[in-house]
């Protein structure tokens, strides 16, 4: 994670705030990696580096082709769509498969690589693995308005992920109510290093 944070540290503040960024991402991490133990499903390591490097595809674009990238929040904002759509407006792919290339030059597993391209539209086959945690984990994150991913619009939830994960109102409330000192614990380890 520090690594990866190191590597995009220059994006445009105008663009993207990046502590906000990283907030959100440490979030959907560990929101992952909780639901991945109330289920039992998955890896719950592996669902928290998923989590985390989930929107990495994004600083790809922002930090490569800053204006580009404004476009997409301005076609998001103007249209009222979520950014992965606007994504494939403006560049004919969205962030999803930009992070999962780049994962997969880094040479990192492929369950993670295949969690990254994944995580908005798990396939039905994916709904109790870690692409459909972490689709989840990230609107859960987003529905609490931790921090920003550079997304003003919360994506449609899969179906099939939520009502196949079995996630009641009383697990959210519970991560929820644990997610404020893990969050602060984890981020400021990531920050500090």
């Amino acid at each position: 994670g520090t690594s990866v944070m190191t590597a995009f540290r220059d994006i445009p503040p105008e663009i993207l705030d990046m502590e906000l960024f990283w907030k959100h991402c440490v979030a959907t991490g560990i929101i992952a990696r909780e639901i991945s133990l109330l289920t039992g499903r998955s890896d719950p390591e592996r669902c928290f580096v998923a989590g985390l490097l989930h929107d990495i595809g994004r600083l790809v674009v922002f930090r490569l082709e800053p204006e580009r990238g404004a476009a997409m929040i301005a076609r998001s904002l103007r249209n009222q769509q979520v950014m992965y759509l606007a994504e494939r407006d403006e560049l004919g792919f969205d962030h999803t498969r930009i992070g999962g290339m780049l994962l997969r030059k880094w040479n990192f597993p492929f369950s993670l690589v295949s969690t990254v391209l994944d995580h908005h539209t798990p396939r039905q086959e994916q709904a109790l693995e870690a692409p459909g945690i972490v689709h989840v984990a990230d609107t859960v994150a987003m529905g609490l308005g931790i921090g920003s991913s550079g997304e003003y619009f919360i994506p449609a939830p899969s179906m099939f992920a939520w009502q196949g994960l079995g996630i009641e109102a009383e697990h959210l409330i519970r991560i929820r109510d644990e997610l404020d000192e893990r969050l602060g614990d984890a981020f400021g380890a990531l920050m500090a290093a």
